[in-house]
């Protein structure tokens, strides 16, 4: 079996088996050392050059079949040097492997690991027996990606080539085998976990720009909650210029009444959640009750007294922009690398969407914290799409705190 590390909503870990279709040991397929003659690899070229040229070398690299010929170059010169004897002997090829990890010392001595099942360690949105399935949709955020009885070399050079379904991902770091380097990988760990989301959610950390514009506009962010076949149909729609209403609306409806209920319940098991336990309670009743307009009006301030709370013993007055700068510092101690919390990306959408301003001589007055305060956000802004967003808004905080 696959063993995935489970991390539920307060933070604290459960270990878990997840049943598939194929059970494997936790050992890798193949594991051998070689010996690699003449100097040391230092990294790869990322142009054509002819002697005594300038080219730029990658010593430390992140890519994907994204990146197009590159990453496809890079690939054939690490199967040449370190994996052409053991296929030949093997008689394998590249497409037999799912995963690689090498490990390459300063005196060019090669470890290398092929087909390791990965112990993926994840926050996850609900509650998960032992032996239950998870989907993409259940992933909160992958935290470390761990191979069982690997040993994470940092004063080693690492090459790891890894897959998810189609995809493929490298990422290769020379650097501590540099003459007279004392220099020391990152937590690789954790650092495999943010490039396994960066393939497991492309739409999340591939987002274009003109798109996330769009989607900030019309109140939509990626919202850890909808993470999934819903982010991506909202993506899908704003990059083709297709009417957003009926997805939104798809969006909303899926979920029911006991999914709202169980996002409040896990809130309030958080201490900043627990001081507002009673008035959220009540905006998601009146949610419930399809009282839209109570339930923006309740839930529109406590999104800002939430952050006003988490600024407190702060120096300079809370301003809207300090509020979301906070937020967002807060976050990124919880996050690191390629996570799906986005905390940046958060501070940017709560800056332009929450936090907007609106011009009432120009018929400027979009739904937002201050349109509301003041008493001028149109009545046709107060509806079940715009009270579901306000939840989102709340339910990202919880994560972020």
């Amino acid at each position: 079996m696959f063993k995935y590390r489970v991390c539920d909503l307060r933070g604290e870990s459960i270990v878990t088996k997840i049943k598939v279709d194929v059970i494997m040991e936790m050992e890798p397929e193949y594991k051998f050392e070689i010996s690699i003659e003449g100097k040391p690899v230092v990294g790869f070229s990322m142009d054509a050059g002819r002697a005594g040229n300038n080219v730029r070398v990658a010593q430390r690299y992140f890519l994907t079949d994204y990146d197009g010929d590159l990453f496809f170059t890079c690939l054939d010169q690490i199967s040449r040097t370190y994996l052409r004897d053991w296929m030949s002997k093997e008689r394998k090829t590249e497409s037999t492997i799912s995963n690689c990890l090498i490990f390459i010392q300063k005196n060019n001595e090669v470890e290398v690991f092929i087909n390791t099942p990965p112990e993926v360690q994840i926050i996850s949105k609900r509650s998960i027996e032992k032996g239950g399935e998870i989907y993409r949709e259940d992933i909160a955020d992958i935290i470390r990606v761990m191979f069982s009885g690997i040993q994470m070399k940092s004063d080693c050079a690492v090459i790891y080539i890894f897959s998810n379904g189609w995809r493929r991902g490298l990422y290769f770091d020379f650097l501590p085998i540099q003459p007279q380097s004392n220099y020391r990988t990152s937590d690789l760990e954790t650092l495999f976990a943010s490039f396994h989301s960066y393939l497991l959610f492309p739409e999340v950390h591939r987002l274009e720009p003109k798109v996330k514009g769009k989607m900030f506009e019309c109140g939509w962010f990626p919202f850890i909650r909808i993470l999934g076949r819903h982010f991506e149909e909202i993506c899908n729609t704003l990059k083709n210029d297709f009417p957003l209403i009926e997805v939104e609306m798809k969006v909303v409806d899926s979920f029911d009444e006991k999914s709202i209920r169980d996002l409040k319940d896990a809130w309030v098991t958080k201490d900043l959640f627990k001081k507002h336990k009673t008035v959220i309670e009540t905006a998601i009743d009146r949610f419930i009750e399809k009282d839209y307009i109570s339930a923006i009006h309740i839930l529109y301030p406590r999104i800002e007294g939430l952050m006003r709370y988490i600024y407190l013993g702060e120096k300079e007055k809370p301003t809207s922009t300090k509020l979301a700068d906070k937020l967002t510092t807060v976050a990124k101690e919880k996050s690191g690398g390629l996570s799906l919390f986005l905390p940046e990306d958060f501070n940017e959408y709560l800056k332009q969407f929450y936090f907007a301003s609106f011009d009432l001589e120009k018929d400027e007055i979009d739904l937002s914290r201050h349109s509301l305060a003041h008493g001028v956000a149109k009545e046709e802004d107060f509806s079940k799409i715009q009270a579901f967003q306000a939840i989102l808004i709340l339910d990202q905080i919880f994560y972020y705190v």
